[in-house]
């Protein structure tokens, strides 16, 4: 009995493979468009406003693109302490100093505020930005993650003076004194 439905059976096995290859070709697709949507996305926060009319509740209706910015002292940079990377690494970052200005967009990519040029460092792999007298940093999706310390950053977390913040492989600290050593 099965030598006579074997071609049936040959049949169902091919139609479930091509199904189950449709099925993971759907599934890559979408993941590959999120991953696109989410990099070309500009990052939005709500801010409540008031409207004109007195009794009227709080609406949320102007959007930033960025939180308010306090200024920067003349002093802050981030400067690299170490590579962990296998192998050693690469010491031409070490004791490396970048200034901080403003928003700082740190990554491999040559768009980049603050280049690291290291395979395991993101082409855009965190944030760095000045808020309310104080420096944040914001993980942005990296695959080998943003740390304070041993703590993996979620969101945007604040950046203590003299902590260290480890771009993947590459160990760094905000330093808010004169610079010595400062690439532009």
């Amino acid at each position: 009995m099965l030598q006579d439905n074997w071609p049936l059976v040959l049949l169902g096995l091919r139609i479930g493979v091509a199904a189950a290859l449709y099925l993971f070709l759907l599934v890559a697709i979408r993941a590959l468009r999120a991953e696109v949507r989410a990099r070309t996305m500009p990052y939005a926060i709500a801010i409540p406003t008031r409207t004109v009319a007195a009794a009227a509740p709080i609406s949320m209706t102007r959007v930033e693109v960025a939180p308010t910015a306090a200024p920067a002292r003349a002093g802050d940079h981030l400067e690299v302490l170490a590579y962990t990377g296998e192998g050693g690494g690469p010491g031409r970052l070490a004791g490396r100093s970048y200034a901080l200005r403003g928003p700082a967009l740190i990554g491999r990519s040559a768009g980049s505020t603050i280049v690291l040029p290291e395979r395991q460092v993101s082409s855009r792999h965190a944030r760095v930005f000045p808020d309310r007298g104080a420096w944040w940093v914001e993980d942005l999706g990296s695959t080998n993650g943003t740390y304070i310390g041993s703590h993996r950053v979620s969101g945007r977390e604040r950046l203590d003076p003299s902590a260290e913040v480890r771009f993947g492989p590459v160990v760094a600290r905000l330093v808010r004194d004169t610079p010595r050593n400062v690439a532009r």
